[in-house]
């Protein structure tokens, strides 16, 4: 090999020497450290190499959030573990991007906030929730109304309360993703219920030895005198409800003995109902208004309840078919 070819081999040997120690040295950012003014998720890393400001990162600010913490709503109380929901760091690309700084870019002046890119896995997240939904609800509770033989017993509606799941797992995911030390409980966001029925209903109880009538409706009570069944036609005692109504009713005479030759009474003045019948599924019973308020007080009817005209039309107007009655 001539002198000019041994130099010229020489030559490049070193030039890819040279070529290759630089890319070895590119490649190794590690052996760099980070400039000052640079922080990560705002933990101060400035003249940490890279193994150092990763170590730094996952125990001050990747560790706090992989612990767990406690969640409440309603009664329901229950640990949340981060790294079951998917939660996870990219604490290299955090401090590769911090190595740049200073390397390849200048630091802004009042240096510089990496951000630690992090994510919750939405559909682990919604789905824990989902589960602790159903066992933590408290179910609406409708009004009722229950008519007993000293009296009405209301009970009032009540709104329900249910985890408010959309709301709650973003709040679970800032929680986690915002952590830097132990946290107290968490209360998660709930949502009413509302129930199906929020009147306590009407009812009528009728006390044949009183000869009064409680008419209950919207938690309020009405009394009006009345008249019962006389001896030998007694209104039947028990629990019935009203299945008819009339404005205005014929009075036709029932099978009976004592309304043996009698003839219908047309709607107007003297008719025995009055103005307004209620009918019972107690045959033949119902309540109705009377031309004889003489009789109000006393046991009178042939079984049927009686009330003023008067009374009985606001009555009439406030009761649907359906609604109780418990005679006593």
């Amino acid at each position: 090999m001539s002198l000019v070819a041994r130099e010229s081999l020489a030559g490049l040997t070193a030039f890819v020497a040279s070529l290759a120690l630089t890319t070895i040295a590119a490649a190794e950012p590690a052996t760099q450290t980070i400039a000052p003014g640079v922080k990560i998720d705002g933990l101060a890393v400035e003249g940490m190499t890279a193994a150092e400001a990763k170590a730094a990162v996952l125990k001050q600010r990747v560790a706090p959030r992989r612990q767990r913490f406690v969640a409440r709503f309603n009664r329901l109380r229950f640990p949340v573990y981060p790294v079951r929901l998917g939660y996870t760091a990219d604490v290299d690309y955090a401090v590769q991007a911090a190595l740049l700084f200073g390397a390849r870019r200048a630091v802004p002046e009042g240096g510089v906030n990496v951000r630690l890119r992090q994510r919750v896995n939405k559909k682990k997240l919604r789905a824990f929730l989902t589960g602790k939904a159903r066992r933590g609800v408290i179910a609406p509770r409708d009004a009722s109304l229950t008519i007993t033989t000293k009296g009405f017993r209301r009970t009032k509606a009540r709104f329900g309360k249910a985890l408010n799941i959309t709301k709650a797992g973003a709040k679970i995911q800032r929680l986690i993703l915002a952590r830097k030390g132990p946290r107290a409980v968490a209360m998660l966001p709930t949502k009413r219920l509302k129930p199906a029925v929020t009147s306590a209903g009407t009812g009528v109880l009728v006390n044949r030895n009183t000869f009064k009538l409680q008419f209950f409706k919207a938690g309020r009570v009405r009394t009006f005198p009345i008249a019962v069944g006389q001896i030998g036609f007694s209104t039947p005692s028990g629990r019935w409800s009203i299945v008819t109504k009339q404005r205005n009713p014929w009075w036709y005479p029932p099978a009976s003995p004592w309304a043996a030759g009698s003839n219908p009474v047309p709607p107007g003045p003297g008719n025995p109902l009055g103005t307004r019948w209620m009918g019972l599924n107690a045959t033949f019973i119902g309540i109705h208004g009377t031309p004889s308020s003489g009789s109000l007080g006393s046991r009178a009817s042939h079984g049927c309840i009686r009330m003023n005209i008067t009374d009985a039309e606001w009555m009439f107007d406030q009761v649907d078919v359906g609604t109780p009655v418990l005679v006593v």
